[in-house]
Formats: C-alpha cells, sequence, structure tokens
C-alpha cells in the first residue's frame, strides 16, 4: 500500500492540471448546490427571526416591503413619512410599546438610525463598552462597524451632507462616539444609533444659528447681529425635554455645523412643531395578543396610516426567494451532472494513455490489478481535496451571505 500510494502522489505530481481539473469540477459539482440550500436556509432563518421580534410596524401609506426592510434593515427610507404627532394616541395605551424610528441618515456610508430611549432600555443589542448617547451628537455604534473603522468610546465619526442640504441644513457633522453595541450576527453590526434629536440635525429637518457681524447679515436684513442670547433677530434655542432641542424663532445667519461644541447644541432648533418633524416608522410591542388585534383592527381602518405584520411581509418575500433557489439549484444539478460526464472522459483519455504504463507493469511481473488501483487511489486522493475545498466553499459562503444582513 505504501508503495501503491508513493506511486499515486507521483503520478499527480506529473500531471497537476489534470488533477486540479477533475478536484475543481468536483468542488463545484459538490459546494454550488450545498451553498444555495444551506445559504437560502440561514438566511431565511435570520430574515424571518428578526421580523417575528417586530409584531407591527406602522407608517405611512405606501410599500409594505419598503417599509419593512427599512424599518428592519435600515435600508433607506420610506418614500413617505408620518409626523411625530402619528404616536401620541398609541403612547396612550398602557398595553402597547412604541418605539419610532428616523432614518435616511448616514455616516461615511452607514445607515445612521434614530431612536428613542425605549430602544436602548432593552429593544436594541447592549452595550458592550461606553454608555449611551446623552447629548445632541453622541452616537454609538455596531459592533462589526467599529471593528471596521477602528472605533471606540472616544473617538469621532463623520456623517454623510443630507440630501436636502441647502443653505438652512448642516454640513457634515462630527459626531462623537460614546459606546460600541455587541456583537449580535445582524445588520445593527452594521449601523450608527443616535437620539431622534441627532437624526433629524443629521437629515437637514433641525439646524443652528451662528452669530454674525453687521457685515454678515444677509440682504433685506438690518445691520445687526444675529446674537445667540436673546435680542431681536437672535435664537432663543434651548434644551427640551429630555435632550431633545425646544423650537424656537429663528434668526437670519445659518449656521453649517462641523463640530457640535455645548454653545452649537444650545442653538439647534427647527422652524415648525417638534409634533410635525417626520418618523420613518413606528415599531409597535403589543403587551399581549389581546393588545395585538386591538391596534391592529384600529390601525388597519385608517387611512392616513398603514399597518403591516413584518413576519407576512417576509414571509412573501421570502416565497420568490425559495422558488428561485429551486430554480438555481436545478441548475446546478445539472451544472454538476456535465461536470461528472467531463470526469468520465478524462479517467477515459487517462486509460488509454496509461497503456503502456500497464504493458510496463506486467513485463515487470506486476499484478494486473496495479495500475486500476493506482488510478482508483488518485481519484481517492483528488475527491477527499475536492471534498474539503466544496467543505470550505460552503462555510466561506454562508459566512458571506450572512454577512449581507449586517452590511458592512
Amino acid at each position: 500500500m505504501n508503495a501503491l500510494l508513493r506511486h499515486a502522489l507521483a503520478a499527480l505530481r506529473a500531471a497537476p492540471g489534470r488533477a486540479l481539473l477533475v478536484g475543481l469540477g468536483l468542488a463545484l459539482s459538490l459546494g454550488l448546490p450545498a451553498l444555495v440550500l444551506l445559504g437560502v436556509q440561514d438566511l431565511a432563518r435570520a430574515v424571518r427571526a428578526r421580523a417575528e421580534a417586530v409584531p407591527l410596524v406602522v407608517g405611512a401609506p405606501g410599500g409594505e416591503a419598503d417599509l419593512v426592510l427599512g424599518s428592519l434593515y435600515w435600508r433607506g427610507r420610506p418614500a413617505r413619512e408620518l409626523d411625530l404627532s402619528s404616536r401620541v394616541e398609541l403612547l396612550a395605551r398602557p398595553d402597547v410599546e412604541v418605539l419610532p424610528l428616523v432614518l435616511g441618515a448616514s455616516a461615511q456610508g452607514r445607515p445612521v438610525v434614530g431612536v428613542d430611549a425605549a430602544w436602548f432600555d432593552g429593544r436594541g443589542p447592549a452595550l458592550a463598552r461606553g454608555r449611551r448617547p446623552g447629548v445632541l451628537g453622541e452616537v454609538v455604534v455596531g459592533a462589526a462597524l467599529a471593528r471596521e473603522l477602528a472605533l471606540a468610546p472616544g473617538e469621532e465619526l463623520v456623517s454623510d451632507p443630507p440630501e436636502r442640504a441647502d443653505f438652512v441644513g448642516p454640513t457634515s457633522v462630527v459626531l462623537d462616539v460614546v459606546g460600541v453595541l455587541a456583537e449580535t450576527g445582524g445588520p445593527d453590526d452594521g449601523a450608527v444609533f443616535c437620539d431622534l434629536s441627532t437624526a433629524w440635525l443629521l437629515r437637514g429637518e433641525l439646524h443652528g444659528h451662528a452669530e454674525v457681524q453687521a457685515s454678515e447679515a444677509l440682504p433685506g436684513e438690518p445691520g445687526q447681529g444675529a446674537g445667540s442670547g436673546g435680542g431681536a433677530g437672535g435664537t432663543q434655542g434651548t434644551e427640551g425635554t429630555g435632550g431633545e432641542p425646544a423650537v424656537t424663532e429663528a434668526s437670519a445667519a445659518v449656521f453649517l455645523y462641523e463640530r457640535l461644541s455645548p454653545e452649537a447644541r444650545r442653538q439647534v432648533h427647527g422652524h415648525g412643531q417638534r409634533d410635525a418633524l417626520p418618523v420613518s416608522a413606528l415599531l409597535l410591542f403589543p403587551a399581549d395578543q389581546r393588545a395585538h388585534d386591538q391596534v391592529l383592527a384600529e390601525l388597519v381602518l385608517d387611512p392616513e396610516r398603514q399597518v403591516v405584520r413584518p413576519v407576512e411581509v417576509v414571509d412573501r418575500v421570502l416565497g420568490v426567494v425559495v422558488a428561485v433557489q429551486e430554480g438555481i439549484v436545478g441548475m446546478l444539478v445539472l451544472v454538476g451532472l456535465g461536470c461528472l460526464g467531463l470526469l468520465g472522459v478524462v479517467l477515459r483519455l487517462d486509460w488509454r494513455l496509461r497503456a503502456e504504463e500497464r504493458a510496463l507493469v506486467a513485463a515487470l511481473g506486476g499484478p494486473r490489478w496495479w495500475v486500476p488501483a493506482q488510478l482508483a487511489l488518485e481519484l481517492l486522493l483528488v475527491g477527499a481535496a475536492a471534498t474539503g475545498a466544496a467543505w470550505g466553499l460552503v462555510v466561506l459562503g454562508r459566512r458571506v451571505i450572512l454577512g449581507l444582513l449586517v452590511g458592512v
């Protein structure tokens, strides 16, 4: 057996191209169908588990899939949004927890999600390091994002300019990272989280005013500085309840923030009622099935809002994915059969090319089974290597597929 093994290894080294061709064909024939089947199963399991964790999502009338995927995976924001006042009647219900989301902002291409205190109190991942945001401009980051950008409490992260960047909106804002979330393996790992006011600021819904000299006054304004501490044309920006800025009267000079100082935080405000500020979605967590059914029955008749059950939307999407998966697996099986046919052709040609080798072995008095046994051992060695490569392909591919949920 030792001599047979040495001869088989020598034959493989003598024809590496043939061994590579056979091994690659076997690896793809085994690995690709398994990767598609197991990868889609992993993806469906993770997506459905996240959908089941949120019983109801409320948003403005529009596409249900966009609302659910945006609310669960922070992918953009709905085309239409609700006013913050939409949650008032829901907050009056003691049996339903309401969690507002403000989407649409980003920092270095990663989504920034505005949430309120309930998210940090247990609806979101636990903090691995640092603390939760306390004032305007403070954020916590997901574990994967922290690793990729080398972020830790005390570091800074620069936001992207908002879509509606104009003379009444901010430019990029330097955000203070105050915490890093624990690893979840989901989309939270690749996102940035802040309070609602910070998200509104990054989107341009809130802004601030700087003190200007007489020569800097805008056309049509009196040549007086727009002081930050009261007086005509000044801002009376103060902090609202929970650290959110109160809505105040605006002056003519608009300050495009780059770094939020304590004074800058005090001056941030909007030009309307706070309850009119936009909310991308409301996540509802009923206390029991009765509360779930009641709030669902009430909201389904509301023409100004739509309520959806994320698990139903996800199941519809997964139904399409499973149908596509079956088609892909069928095609991969055909490709695998083609690879096996090619393997048969290669082995047949190899057997013919070894006619002289068989004659030499016979002339030396060797057994007739020697060359077939050596060929079988070569195939076994290549098959073992191909199986290992197929297993590695499946493991790596499943990680990549699940990594799509993280977004980093």
